[in-house]
């Protein structure tokens, strides 16, 4: 099981039914400000425009064909699996959805939304429902990044002294794994060698687990998303289970691309930031892989003191951006 983040023991001790979001020191004391990414548990709505076109759509008038809607889709969810209709699935998700984004920004738990829309964290349910709210294809678009950007990425790497031995074991065990066991290591192995470049965590937002644990052992995180990895590493990982607010919402995954496609569709599905261990990782990846670059806000918590565990200052990871994209223009 992982280190715990800093702010874990908050979350582990906040109620079920209040999600997380920014802290409340995003909160201006003196002015009432809020940043963009905005404190969760509030009885008003949030607004949250960081990256996101599609955020809080006016709700229907006819709200009582919407949930006849509603219903329908619970009704079938209790059917065979085999059975279901997926168009036509998808079609009512699209109809529903400024009801789905109502429950979700008025603050409402997993568990709650899973009850009224038991197909909302479905795979490809949860893909599509990102792109009705940030306008891109999630996952596909970080296939195509790590396969045009991975390559390039580590011979980048490979030219920093501070971190390129790591990124060549990193490289090694990943093509041992792959050659192994047919896992494709690489994506994880790129991930790895980033957060080590930025110092930040490996065990957040991914953690391992027995092949053998249960569903509650792999639910036994803060509220925040985790990709949890089946296996003795990440990288020879087989299996993904994505947890949220302690709930397993998507399980028997066998990409990790999948994953951290749907652990990134979690987050801004739910406005929460990302995990202070990893937030710069993931910033870079959402920057860089999935090309969402906003020019105001973040969903990483930077006012946290620089003496915290793995807190990045913004210019790290500007540099690194900008090293990133001087490389690929170089060398491309």
């Amino acid at each position: 099981m992982c280190q715990a983040a800093p702010n874990r023991n908050d979350n582990l001790n906040r109620p079920m039914g209040v999600k997380m979001g920014v802290k409340t020191s995003d909160i201006g004391e003196k002015t009432g400000k809020r940043n963009e990414v905005q404190a969760v548990g509030e009885t008003s709505k949030k607004k949250d425009l960081y990256g996101c076109i599609n955020f809080s759509p006016s709700l229907s008038t006819d709200a009582e064909s919407l949930e006849e809607i509603r219903v329908d889709m619970c009704r079938k969810h209790n059917q065979n699996p085999k059975n279901h209709d997926w168009d036509t699935i998808e079609t009512q998700l699209r109809e529903t959805y400024s009801l789905q984004r109502d429950n979700i920004n008025e603050g409402e738990c997993v568990r709650d939304l899973l009850s009224k829309w038991p197909f909302l964290f479905t795979g490809r349910c949860l893909f599509l429902l990102f792109k009705l709210l940030v306008g891109l294809d999630i996952r596909n678009t970080i296939c195509e990044a790590f396969s045009k950007k991975a390559h390039r990425l580590n011979k980048f790497l490979k030219t920093e002294s501070g971190i390129c031995k790591e990124t060549d074991e990193l490289i090694r065990e990943a093509k041992v794994q792959t050659a192994k066991d047919s896992v494709i290591a690489w994506p994880p192995a790129n991930i790895l060698a980033i957060m080590k470049y930025l110092s930040e965590k490996e065990e957040e937002p991914c953690f391992t687990v027995d092949d053998t644990s249960t569903r509650s052992e792999a639910a036994d995180t803060d509220s925040l998303p985790w990709i949890v990895c089946s296996g003795k590493s990440v990288l020879e990982a087989k299996k993904f289970r994505i947890v949220v607010d302690r709930v397993v919402v998507l399980s028997d995954l066998t990409s990790f691309i999948t994953s951290l496609s749907a652990l990134f569709a979690l987050f801004y599905i739910r406005n929460i930031q990302y995990q202070h261990g990893a937030s710069a990782t993931l910033e870079f990846i959402q920057r860089c892989f999935v090309g969402i670059n906003p020019d105001k806000g973040s969903k990483s918590d930077r006012k946290r003191k620089s003496s915290c565990a793995g807190s990045v200052n913004a210019k790290v990871l500007l540099r690194l951006i900008n090293q990133m994209a001087n490389f690929e223009w170089t060398t491309c």
